[in-house]
């Protein structure tokens, strides 16, 4: 001991008379010497000034055992205690038998005989545990992961962290900043390096809850809710915690709880939502929940336009015959409407007045009306036997037409177009051209109205009589 105390002395000695520091040779040796006159080998940790830490030194002590000087591992201890002036220097000894650090502070002036005074023993305190670990964390938000080491003056308390098993959260670190992109339950190591024993690391493994942020907003639909027309969905999504990015969205459209369309942000309404409503739900691959929108208005059928006004085919007497319009039906005088294009039961010589609409179906409402156009039966006709003796021709005809009478006294000739608006008269405004009254009948010309089917009224003296025509 005396000994030892005399290479303290030395070692005081260089640290109060030298301008700068000692040297590592000369450090060597006095530690050199303090490790051969101990019981116990030690371990040397030691470091100063303008000398980089470096691998170390071996030293053999005087009973050939080998021992390993590391200055690698000074600095690091170095950090748990206070800064030294320049001029000072000090060395840590780690005693194998107790895991005692001793340390030996130089002081300048010093009183050799209180050499003792500047020896310190400080026990090795381990750690016990640490706590304050997270347990919880967001995907796609990154975590600081922190924690508290106990006891509080456990010598080693720099925490390093390590991922153990990811699962299925796809857990990443980069120094203590925890990553994840899924739900799940990853397994982190929190390790303190020496922190049960000198060369001895201590980890603790802890367990970590993963979930995804909360789905947060608003959904609106717009469009007609018609049959046939589409209807488009709105969003202000965003997610409790907030993340930058939801992720990729998904669209699932919904008839009452029926799963329809595909994963869009618009729907095209088919003959199966007449008569329901219609909602929309949204989610986001980076979030849990979903969003669902207010149920639209209910499915209506679509509405039809007008058709054409109707247009005549024949008439007798007592009923008229329209011309058939594809998918219409029809009505005379505002009555009853009907599929059926022909009236009868009428009147003769009597006008009427006929619309069409087209018909309600599965996926469409019946149409407003079409315009009214008036069309009258034929008047009391001549007698049958006479009948056979008034013809028209040619017929079809490009402009002349020949009424023959063969007796009968042609006294006025009408043309009538399909609306039931006369063209053409003899009488009062000699509109037909090329009148020409003969014994047997008339021949005049209409080369001047359109192409189509036309009615030719013929009065005689016995009656009148319609024919139909074609003009080419």
């Amino acid at each position: 001991m005396k000994k030892f105390f005399t290479l303290m002395f030395v070692l005081i000695a260089w640290a109060t008379s030298l301008t700068a520091q000692i040297t590592r040779e000369q450090a060597d040796e006095i530690v050199l010497e303090y490790i051969q006159n101990e019981i116990t080998v030690p371990y040397l940790l030691y470091i100063h000034q303008n000398s980089p830490v470096t691998d170390g030194i071996i030293i053999t002590t005087e009973t050939e055992e080998i021992v390993n000087i590391k200055y690698n591992s000074w600095f690091y201890y170095l950090t748990d205690f206070p800064e030294i002036n320049t001029f000072r220097h000090r060395y840590l000894l780690v005693k194998e038998t107790n895991g005692n650090l001793l340390e030996i502070i130089p002081q300048n002036d010093i009183d050799p005989n209180e050499l003792h005074s500047n020896w310190e023993c400080i026990n090795f305190v381990a750690v016990s545990e640490i706590i304050d670990l997270p347990e919880t964390a967001f995907a796609y938000i990154p975590l600081a992961l922190s924690g508290t080491v106990i006891p509080d003056n456990a010598i080693f308390q720099t925490i390093s962290w390590s991922i153990f098993d990811a699962g299925t959260t796809g857990a990443m670190l980069t120094d203590n900043i925890l990553t994840t992109t899924d739900s799940g339950t990853a397994i982190i190591t929190a390790t303190i390096v020496d922190g049960t024993a000198f060369g001895v690391d201590y980890p603790q493994n802890f367990t970590l809850s993963v979930n995804k942020v909360a789905l947060m907003g608003e959904i609106s639909i717009t469009g007609e809710t018609i049959f046939n027309e589409t209807l488009v969905a709105h969003h202000d999504l965003f997610s409790e915690p907030d993340i930058s990015d939801l992720g990729d969205l998904t669209y699932q459209w919904q008839r009452g709880e029926e799963n329809i369309g595909s994963n869009e942000d618009h729907y095209t309404i088919e003959q199966e939502d007449i008569g329901n409503n219609i909602t929309v739900t949204i989610s986001a691959s980076h979030c849990d929940g979903m969003i669902i929108s207010e149920q639209t208005a209910v499915v209506e059928k679509a509405p039809q336009t007008a058709p054409e006004a109707p247009t005549l085919s024949n008439f007798t007497t007592t009923s008229i015959t329209l011309n058939t319009i594809t998918g219409c039906e029809y009505r005379m005088d505002c009555g009853e409407w009907q599929t059926s294009n022909t009236f009868s039961e009428l009147e003769p010589n009597t006008t009427y007045n006929f619309e069409a609409r087209k018909t309600e179906t599965e996926t469409h409402l019946a149409s407003p009306e079409s315009e009214s156009v008036p069309f009258s039966t034929q008047p009391l006709g001549i007698d049958d036997n006479l009948l056979g003796t008034v013809n028209i021709f040619p017929n079809p005809t490009t402009g002349e037409l020949q009424v023959t009478s063969y007796g009968l006294q042609v006294t006025n000739i009408e043309v009538f177009d399909v609306y039931g608006r006369n063209v053409g008269a003899k009488f009062p405004s000699n509109k037909l051209e090329g009148w020409q009254p003969k014994a047997d009948g008339v021949v005049f010309n209409i080369s001047h109205l359109q192409s189509g089917l036309y009615f030719v009224r013929i009065t005689t003296e016995e009656g009148i009589i319609t024919k139909k025509i074609v003009k080419q």
